[in-house]
């Protein structure tokens, strides 16, 4: 009996281990036609919020902390996740010629649009980067060039680099002027070209050519007209300009700076070695003053195609100039008939002549053949003095022909000077033509030289007979006009 009993409880103990034991089943080896329909719930996969370390090829894990339907992950490779994701395809009844593209996060059916137009079976292309194509049909050898005036590609005939043949079609505004393998870009006048190859393009750069174009900064520093003096003559001037001047003008303008002051009278200047050309006051025929052309001062002359003309008639400032003429008859009579003379001569010459009878006034001063006699006049010399001209009024009474010459010389004396051995400066040779008896001849010395004559001086005219001109008989002088020029400052 008490073995039943032992036998029984050790029984009852292996039941109760069995019982309070877990059973695994190996689904792979002892599963067959499992079905899951009816489990109260499944969970075939690991789950969690971060992805495992390591995996296996063939691994699936289920992450629970990102957008819903991207939380199946899949080992793809040893320790290599990816995310199991799909999409629905739209149905393709009805889209014939649409493409199937991503709208909005979906696949959709869509029309093809943008540089291409037309169905996918028949395409084309209508532009090029947003840029329309032209319809023309290229030729064998163009390119798709772009023309910027009428806004479109089209086809052109491009000469090819590096020996690849073909030509260009060169434009001129739109306008074509003609078709060449080779381009020839010629600088025009003024113009300097610039070419360079950067290595993608040949770059052409055009600039002004400031050898020959006037800039701003130029004119303002006025270089391109200065001529500065420097040969320290006071007749013969010379100078030279920047750049250098390669013929002379008409018309052309330049501003000179004489480096001394000048004389007056026969005066020329001399630009970059063109030739002397003669120096005149504005008229183009008087001869400089003295007071004309002062050293360092800046004197604006223009060129007639023959001389050089002062544009204004003082270096002291430009400004207005005043001509003023004197006449001295040789004598003439007062109311009671006595003579009046009004020059003096230093052989006794005067003497007087009546033409038409004794009530005439006019008389004459005869300069002998026979040697160089001279008369003198005497006037004061006003402010401004810049240029003398003297003008001889003759007569030749006995009708000799022939041509007849008088030397015009001019000297100032200051007060307390001596008026005796005067020196006089170079004298001016005028020449005189008589053709028949009694008639007026008038003959004018231009620019007399007055170096050294200033305001308030004496001015000494002394006229002579140049005793070897070709008339043998007498000169008989009626009177003399004495036509000065002087500078308003």
């Amino acid at each position: 009996m008490k073995q039943k009993i032992f036998t029984r409880l050790i029984v009852s103990l292996l039941c109760g281990v069995t019982v309070m034991a877990q059973t695994k089943v190996n689904l792979r080896e002892q599963a067959r036609e499992v079905d899951f329909s009816g489990a109260v719930f499944t969970r075939p996969l690991k789950s969690g919020t971060v992805l495992p370390a390591t995996c296996s090829v063939g691994d699936m894990y289920f992450k629970t902390n990102v957008v819903a339907g991207s939380n199946i992950n899949v080992c793809v490779a040893t320790n290599t996740w990816i995310v199991a994701s799909g999409s629905s395809i739209p149905s393709a009844s009805g889209q014939d010629g649409r493409v199937l593209a991503g709208v909005a996060g979906s696949a959709a059916w869509a029309d093809l649009s943008g540089d291409v137009t037309g169905s996918a079976s028949s395409l084309r292309v209508q532009k090029l980067q947003n840029r329309t194509l032209a319809s023309t049909a290229p030729s064998s050898g163009q390119s798709l060039v772009w023309n910027s005036t009428l806004q479109q590609w089209e086809p052109q005939t491009v000469s090819g680099g590096g020996g690849g043949g073909g030509s260009m079609t060169i434009q001129n505004d739109g306008n074509i002027v003609g078709t060449r393998a080779n381009l020839n870009i010629v600088p025009g006048f003024g113009v300097v070209n610039i070419l360079s190859d950067n290595g993608t393009a040949v770059v052409v750069q055009q600039a002004v050519d400031t050898a020959v174009v006037q800039s701003k900064a130029s004119a303002q520093s006025g270089t391109a007209q200065a001529c500065f003096s420097s040969g320290a003559s006071v007749t013969t001037y010379t100078c030279g300009l920047t750049p250098t001047l390669t013929a002379y003008t008409t018309g052309m303008v330049v501003n000179w700076r004489p480096d001394v002051t000048g004389v007056g009278g026969n005066v020329s200047l001399n630009i970059d070695t063109l030739g002397a050309r003669p120096v005149k006051l504005a008229d183009g025929t008087t001869n400089p003053g003295a007071s004309d052309l002062a050293a360092n001062q800046m004197r604006s002359v223009w060129y007639d195609g023959t001389n050089f003309r002062l544009m204004s008639s003082s270096g002291g400032g430009g400004g207005t100039t005043m001509k003023e003429s004197r006449y001295f008859p040789v004598g003439w009579r007062d109311q009671y008939g006595n003579p009046m003379p009004a020059v003096f001569s230093n052989a006794n010459q005067v003497a007087f002549f009546s033409y038409g009878g004794a009530t005439t006034s006019l008389t004459q001063l005869v300069l002998n053949d026979s040697s160089s006699e001279a008369f003198q006049i005497v006037t004061d010399v006003p402010a401004g003095l810049s240029n003398l001209d003297v003008t001889v009024d003759t007569v030749q009474a006995d009708g000799s022909s022939g041509q007849f010459r008088l030397n015009v010389a001019a000297a100032c004396v200051a007060q307390g000077e001596s008026l005796v051995g005067l020196t006089y400066n170079a004298a001016s040779n005028i020449t005189g033509t008589y053709g028949s008896a009694n008639a007026l001849t008038r003959v004018t010395a231009t620019g007399v030289n007055v170096f050294g004559c200033a305001e308030g001086e004496l001015l000494r005219l002394q006229i002579a007979r140049d005793s070897t001109d070709a008339v043998t008989s007498d000169v008989s002088v009626l009177g003399v006009r004495v036509a000065m020029t002087r500078s308003l400052h």
